[in-house]
Formats: C-alpha cells, sequence, structure tokens
C-alpha cells in the first residue's frame, strides 16, 4: 500500500489514509516460470462501462483443468503485480499459487498500466465490476474449472471481494487479506492512533489527529457533490488549524512550511467518490450474506487494519449469516503487506527483503486446495461402506475370505477373473468359440460371482485361464472392486467419467468408470482403476464429467473427441455425467439404465430445452464438489423426470447402438 500523491486524486483509496497523512505529518516535523507454468498476457472488459481491463494469466503446464483465483489489489492506482516499495507481492502470489496447481488472473487497475477506464468517477463498486469482469473471462478460459473460481482481495480489495461474494453464489471462496471487519470509517481512526502510538508520538499529538478525521468523515458521509464536499472538508481543516496549541500547533506551522498545499491537496482527495463510497462502507453488511468458505488473514503487526479489532467482527459477522466454512485468522509478527516485520510501519516495508512470507503463502495455497476436498461426513462415509443391491455377493460373501488388502493385489487379482471386451477382441484364438461382452448377463456381483464359480470353482484368487472369466466392461470391474472392499469395511464408490490414459494413442476421450476410495489417513478421496489396474489416479488423467460439460460448452475440447457406449460429444458427456450423478447418489445403476432423452439415435443437444439445459449445468456445478451438494443432487434427480432412467434390457441398448 502507498500514500496518494497530489496527481494521483480519485484513485482507488488507501486504507487509512488519513491515518498516514498525519504520520507522514508528524514524521516530518522531528518472473522467472521457468518450465512449471504458463504465462499470457490477456485483456477482459468491463461491460457496465466498456473499460479495458490488461493483465496475466498463469496456468499449470500439465494437463487438466483447475481451480482459479483473481487478485484484487489494495488502494492506490496498482499495476498487475502490486508493486510497491520494490516489492512485487502480487507477483509472487501469483506465480506460487501457479505453480501449486491454481490458476491465477491480476491485472493493472483502471487507469493503471495498460487499462482503461474512469478512474475519477470510480467507487468500491465499480471496481468490483471490474473484478466480476475478471471472473467471468476466467469462466471461458480453458483448463480453468468454472466452478472453483476464487477471490484473493488485499485491504481495499478485500472489500471489494464481499460486496462480489455476497451476491453472486458462483464464487467459490474468498480470502480476505487485511480486510477489515469493522465500518471502514471507524477503521480510519484507530488505525491512525495505532500508527503513532507504535511511532511513540505525544499524546496531544494523537488526540489532536484523531480529532480532525472524526470532524471530517460526518461531511465525507454526507457529502455527495465534488466541489462542495471539498469545500466543506478544506474549511473543517481550517477551523482545526486553528484550535491547535502548544506543541501540535508548532509541528502543524513547520509541516506547512515545508509542504505547501498538502492540506487542500488532501481534501480534494476525500471529496472524490472513491472515498465516499468507502467512508460508507460497513462491511458486516456483506460479511452476513456470504455462504462460500472464507478465509481471513490479518497480521498482529498490522497497523491499518488491527487484527485485535477486525477479527472478532468478521468472525461474528459470519456467523450470524450461517457460514459454515470461515477460517478467521491472526498471523504473528506480519504486517498488512504480507511480510514477516518488526514493527508492522509503512517505513519499514521497503528494507524488507521478502515481497510475501513463505508462511502466508503456503497457508493460502493449503486452504485453496482443501476447499476441493471438503471432507464427507460420517454419515455418506458409512453409506459407501454398505453393499448396495449391485454390490451385494450375497451367498457368495465366503468368497472374499482372507482377500488381501493392498489395492494393488485387489485390482491384480480382478483381472485375473475379468476381461474387458476391448482386451478379448485381442484374445479371441485363446477364448472359446462365440464369447461376445457378457454385460447383460450379469447385471450384479452376485450374479457375477456366480457364473465364475460355474466356470471353476476354485474360488476367485488364481490366474484363470482366459476361458474361465467373465468378459466385461469397465462399470463390472468397478462393481467387483467395490463389493470386495465393502466386505473389508472401506468406504467406496463408483465414479463415471473419461479416461485421459487412452487419449495419447487414440486422440479420444472413452467414458469409464473407477473407483473413488476414502483413504482416512490422507482424509482424502483416491481414485482407481481396477479395470486398468492403475493405483491413486491423478485427477488429470481422469476427467470427471463436469469437467468435460464445462469445456464442450465453452468450445475449449480443441480436436479431443468424447466417446462413450451411448454416443459421442454432447450425448456422451451427459449419458457420463448423469451416470456420475447416480453413482454419488449410491444408485450404481448399469450403464445401459439410460435416460429416455439420451437413448436417441437422432441425439441432438438442440433440441432440449432451456430448462433441461439449466439443470444439466446446475448438476455439472453441484458434482465439483459432491460431498456438500448430496441433498441438492438428489432433489434435483427428484425434481425433473426427464433424468430419471428407463430399465431396459442390454439387447435392446446395443441394438440403439448398432443401428446410429
Amino acid at each position: 500500500m502507498r500514500k496518494l500523491s497530489k496527481n494521483q486524486t480519485g484513485i482507488k483509496l488507501m486504507f487509512c489514509i488519513m491515518g498516514l497523512a498525519f504520520i507522514a505529518m508528524i514524521s516530518a516535523c522531528s518472473g522467472l516460470n521457468g518450465n512449471s507454468f504458463i504465462e499470457e498476457e490477456v485483456t477482459f472488459t468491463n461491460p457496465v462501462d466498456g473499460a479495458i481491463l490488461s493483465g496475466t494469466l498463469t496456468k499449470p503446464s500439465n494437463k487438466g483443468v483447475f481451480p482459479a483465483v483473481i487478485l484484487i489489489s489494495g488502494s492506490g492506482l496498482q499495476d498487475r503485480d502490486e508493486t510497491v516499495y520494490g516489492h512485487k507481492p502480487f507477483k509472487v502470489l501469483a506465480e506460487y499459487l501457479t505453480k501449486n496447481g491454481i490458476a491465477v488472473l491480476r491485472f493493472d487497475d483502471r487507469g493503471a498500466g495498460k487499462s482503461t477506464g474512469d478512474v475519477w468517477n470510480a467507487t468500491i463498486e465499480v471496481f468490483a465490476g471490474d473484478a466480476l469482469a475478471g471472473i467471468d473471462f476466467l469462466k471461458s478460459c480453458k483448463n480453468v474449472n468454472p466452478y472453483r473460481i476464487g477471490i484473493i482481495g488485499h485491504s481495499q480489495g478485500a472489500m471489494e471481494g464481499m460486496m462480489l461474494a455476497s451476491k453472486y453464489n458462483d464464487i467459490a471462496f474468498l480470502i480476505m487479506l487485511g480486510g477489515p471487519g469493522i465500518p471502514w470509517a471507524e477503521n480510519m481512526v484507530e488505525a491512525n492512533e495505532e500508527n503513532l502510538r507504535r511511532q511513540g508520538k505525544s499524546k496531544e499529538s494523537i488526540d489532536a489527529g484523531n480529532k480532525l478525521l472524526k470532524k471530517m468523515i460526518p461531511v465525507m458521509q454526507a457529502g455527495s457533490d465534488y466541489e462542495i464536499t471539498k469545500n466543506k472538508l478544506y474549511e473543517v481543516v481550517r477551523e482545526w488549524k486553528q484550535s491547535l496549541t502548544g506543541t501540535t500547533k508548532t509541528e502543524i506551522e513547520e509541516f506547512d512550511k515545508s509542504h505547501p498545499g498538502f492540506w487542500k491537496t488532501m481534501a480534494s482527495d476525500y471529496a472524490t467518490p472513491i472515498y465516499m463510497s468507502a467512508v460508507n462502507f460497513i462491511p458486516s453488511q456483506y460479511l452476513k450474506k456470504i455462504h462460500c468458505p472464507v478465509l481471513s488473514i490479518i497480521g498482529d503487526k498490522d497497523v491499518h487494519v488491527l487484527s485485535s479489532l477486525n477479527n472478532p467482527v468478521i468472525q461474528n459477522a459470519l456467523d450470524q449469516g450461517g457460514n459454515k466454512n470461515s477460517t478467521v485468522v491472526e498471523l504473528n509478527d506480519i504486517n498488512h503487506m504480507l511480510q514477516k516485520c518488526e514493527t508492522g510501519l509503512i517505513s519499514e516495508y521497503a528494507e524488507i527483503e521478502e515481497s510475501f512470507n513463505q508462511e502466508v503463502l503456503e497457508l493460502i495455497t493449503t486452504w485453496i486446495n482443501d476447499q476441493g476436498n471438503v471432507k464427507p461426513s460420517d454419515e455418506i462415509l458409512n453409506l459407501y461402506r454398505k453393499q448396495s443391491s449391485f454390490t451385494d455377493p450375497g451367498e457368495y460373501a465366503y468368497l472374499y475370505k482372507d482377500l488381501p488388502e493392498s489395492m494393488e493385489e485387489i485390482c491384480d487379482l480382478i483381472k485375473k477373473q475379468l476381461i474387458h471386451p476391448m482386451e478379448a477382441g485381442k484374445m479371441r484364438d485363446i477364448l472359446p468359440e462365440g464369447r461376445a461382452p457378457e454385460d447383460g448377463d450379469f447385471p450384479i456381483v452376485r450374479d457375477m460371482l456366480n457364473e465364475l464359480i460355474q466356470r471353476n470353482e476354485n474360488g476367485i484368487t488364481m490366474n484363470r485361464k482366459p476361458g474361465d472369466r467373465l468378459i466385461v466392461a469397465c462399470y463390472h470391474h468397478a462393481l467387483l472392486h467395490a463389493s470386495i472392499l465393502r466386505s473389508q469395511g472401506k468406504s467406496v464408490r463408483l465414479r463415471g467419467g473419461f479416461a485421459r490414459y487412452f487419449e495419447d494413442e487414440m486422440k479420444v476421450r472413452f467414458g469409464h468408470v473407477i473407483c473413488e476410495v476414502w483413504n482416512p489417513d490422507k482424509e482424502q478421496w483416491v481414485l482407481i482403476d481396477p479395470d486398468r489396474n492403475y493405483i491413486d489416479i491423478s485427477s488429470n488423467k481422469f476427467e470427471s464429467p463436469a469437467e468435460a460439460w464445462h469445456n464442450f460448452s465453452n468450445n475449449n475440447s480443441g480436436n479431443v473427441r468424447y466417446i462413450s457406449s451411448v454416443g459421442e460429444g454432447a450425448q456422451a458427456i451427459i449419458h457420463a455425467l448423469l451416470l456420475d450423478q447416480a453413482f454419488i447418489l449410491f444408485n450404481e445403476r448399469n450403464y445401459w439404465h439410460t435416460p429416455s432423452f439420451l437413448f436417441t439415435k437422432d441425439f441432438n443437444l438442440n433440441n432440449l430445452r432451456n430448462e433441461q439445459l439449466k439443470v444439466l449445468n446446475q448438476i455439472a456445478k453441484l458434482m465439483i464438489v459432491p460431498e456438500a451438494n448430496i441433498s441438492k443432487l438428489q432433489k434435483l434427480y427428484d425434481d425433473n423426470p426427464f433424468l430419471h432412467t428407463h430399465v431396459r434390457s442390454i439387447m435392446d441398448y446395443y441394438e440403439m447402438i448398432e443401428n446410429k
């Protein structure tokens, strides 16, 4: 943060600028990116007034769809790096986050750097609108997860973030760095007093500063016309100076000699629209309406936003509004610029070597990643430990006795019992004549186990001859895997999506079914593909249908084709999306039990009604973090009959596919 200069009239407010003016007055009286991420120069437009904002988008260089944040700067005309006192904190923050898998958009404020736009008439609301335009831009970006776009706002940027998060439900999270909880006007007085106290100023000087602030604030709060407000503020200053006595009067007289015109410039600045909006800003009005996850960080050495005053108010407002995921922290020896410091005073900023404290960087990164790994409730985990009608081994449960518990061994065991039809096509010379895919013959695990015993009664631990195995799809591999793990007391669920490990070879993303197993030690889900015998698959290797739907809808799929057993393109993606939704809702239905609107030879996305597309978009959004949305997903299914599955035979299913 930096103090406004004479030629910066009308720019974004500086926290405690009045207090900092007093500090100046009284003191005078005594990018390396390597290969870890991709950096792009971008522009986007505020549709309200046409301001063109220029910025930098950094994205991880590896394949995948990533969460993203927009950085909103603090007070003053800031460039995209929030350059101040020789530091570039936003550049450091952006590059650190991106190296840890998070895309970041940072941009020059309107009127700064390469950005255009009216600065003179800009209010906090206007600057928040610029940030909103940046969020809309991020939603259209390839490799950005549109359902996990959050805000990191510093100082005034935190205020703008509050505004946006209180109004728009699609903001995934809000991080406030040095953001206020008490009203801005009150914070203005308290911060000024603390700054002067830490500098060792006399009680007389501190009281004099407070007196002037408390007289100026009501004028600013009531102001509307610039010229009238400016003149009233200068009159307040003139009367205040006349009332001074003793040492303070002498200090001000000496200050005036070395700083001619200071008070007129200050009155001019404080009469601008940005200060009019700031002085009436009450954070709790917005915080009570924010329901997305919130992380608020204030350092105990922050002299612009005092943690002791602001933290309790922030937490209380979030609690009153019913926010269920808020973290409000005070960090030791951290200043307003998020640096490790001694005093927290502005005079120290340039002397500090670091631009952004490493521990704060790690805290922010870990917290963001945790928002995508919402821990399921014990009730949900217990649900996924139960056998369903599809996974229940029935009378063949004895076959699971003394099976290994390691994922590698279980997957290896399954591959010795089952053959995927794609593999069977390469084994015609050793398979019994006429043996075809057998998905429809064994729709549930009990039937699978029964047939395995019929073909060879020696259990399911040996390496069966190909002729004794079942020729069944990935869905059946996942069913058997889930059945075995649930018999061992593990929480596991099926997941539908698109395997990207076929992409390099075949240039397609096949619809695929795998398992997701809860790891209690790491407290996170782990993806496992028993069909391919892949353990702990990276999410970059298995694209969720929700992500695929976004990419397809925004023309970000490139030249890659989406294919499933029901069709291609949108038909395949919707098929996988609704199958994945069913799995999350513990309905492990067969993939051929498909909603009727999808089960057509001439499927066309344009034939869907707007209401239907809206429901599909809602499902995709909720499926990004299903743990937090199970009841909503169930309600969408219950309330929309077009999603309901039709129980059909697999023969009918494949007959339709073959006739396409």
